[in-house]
């Protein structure tokens, strides 16, 4: 009886788990938002990777790193088309990452050792859209372009005239050894034309140059545009304003270490000869200048800064955060860098509900309902 009664408990046993088993219901586990992160693009790999500089508009995007030009929608594609073309050609930069290359909604320019290449934003891959400009042959003492840092500023500037402004240095013949003048810096400011009409514009014209020469060292700390006007700084001079006839104005005593554009106000940050950072704005295109704010953080003097999606946006490595102005304050927001950890940033653009990050690893995205998103201490 003792075997039985065992043996009918060991029965009723598995008969009651087989019945808690028929009752398990499963229950779905929520998968994370993949848009909470930034996700590295697999479409830039290898020396596409390497990326220095972006642009952005309603109409397309330009992404530029040290082997290739990227553009979304690419050249005859839908205008809904968000998918990038890599192109080569008179588009394909030259290896170099000392500098950014110039894009915008007209014209994209190259350095190369002796020229710039200027190219029809259009039509990138048309070999009548693009011409060079040969330094030595505007100025016969030409030595070298001289560039702002990648992680500074731009390099070139483009007003909306289409004037490029080019900065170079020059040998000073005076010595039985020519040496660079390495008490001034030499500009080139060049007329650009897209001849032909519409999107198919097929060829590029340089009208005309003018030399400009401002005193204060060889090296430039900033160049911006606003307008019609270009504002460049000296690290061992002064600011000064460059109008569309190439005539220049001081407009400041010191230098601007960063110059940015926000809701069409220009600033730019400067010790002004002193020891303390001040936050300095121009309401009139740079011709005058008061001080917003002072005794910042040196660290804004690092940030590298640029309007994205009409937020003004600002990056120093792998961190990405949001500034707010006002005429009585600034602060700053850090925002969430999940997945950039690691990655150098070098610049950010926003194209239809994407924010991309360009760094000198690759290019990483995240949806625009996300990317201000505050970091989480």
């Amino acid at each position: 009886m003792r075997f039985i009664f065992r043996t009918s408990l060991c029965f009723l046993l598995v008969a009651g788990v087989v019945a808690c088993e028929q009752k398990t219901v499963d229950i779905p586990q929520l998968m994370p938002d993949p848009g909470l992160s930034w996700q590295l693009r697999n479409d830039f790999l290898f020396d596409q990777k390497i990326q220095l500089t972006s642009y952005a508009d309603s109409d397309r995007i330009i992404l530029s790193g040290v082997r290739t030009t990227s553009v979304a929608p690419g050249d005859g594609r839908p205008g809904t088309d968000t998918s990038f073309v890599h192109y080569s050609g008179g588009a394909h930069p030259n290896g170099r990452t000392d500098y950014r290359p110039l894009l915008s909604s007209t014209f994209m320019a190259f350095q190369y050792t002796t020229h710039v290449n200027v190219i029809l934003t259009a039509n990138p891959v048309l070999s009548g859209a693009n011409a060079p400009i040969r330094m030595s042959e505007i100025d016969r003492d030409f030595a070298s372009f001289s560039t702002v840092p990648v992680n500074v500023g731009e390099t070139m500037a483009l007003n909306r005239r289409n004037q490029l402004l080019i900065p170079y240095t020059r040998y000073d013949r005076s010595y039985t050894t020519p040496i660079i003048d390495g008490n001034r810096l030499y500009l080139v400011l060049a007329d650009l034309v897209a001849q032909g009409s519409g999107p198919y514009a097929s060829d590029v014209a340089i009208k005309q140059t003018k030399i400009v020469q401002l005193e204060g060292g060889s090296n430039p700390a900033s160049i911006h545009t606003i307008g019609d006007y270009f504002t460049v700084s000296m690290y061992r001079g002064k600011t000064y304003r460059i109008a569309p006839d190439g005539t220049i104005d001081q407009v400041y005593a010191y230098p601007m270490l960063r110059q940015f554009t926000y809701n069409g106000v220009l600033y730019g940050l400067t010790y002004s000869g002193g020891t303390s950072l001040q936050l300095l704005a121009s309401t009139d295109q740079g011709s005058n200048w008061s001080v917003l704010t002072g005794q910042l953080p040196d660290d804004y003097a690092r940030l590298n800064y640029k309007v994205v999606n009409n937020r003004l946006i600002a990056s120093y490595y792998s961190q990405l955060l949001q500034i707010d102005i006002t005429p009585t304050s600034l602060t700053i927001t850090e925002l969430d860098n999940t997945g950039l950890a690691g990655n150098s940033i070098t610049s950010v653009a926003a194209f239809r509900n994407t924010v991309y990050v360009s760094t000198l690893s690759g290019v990483f995205a995240k949806p625009i309902r996300t990317f201000l998103n505050p970091l989480k201490k």
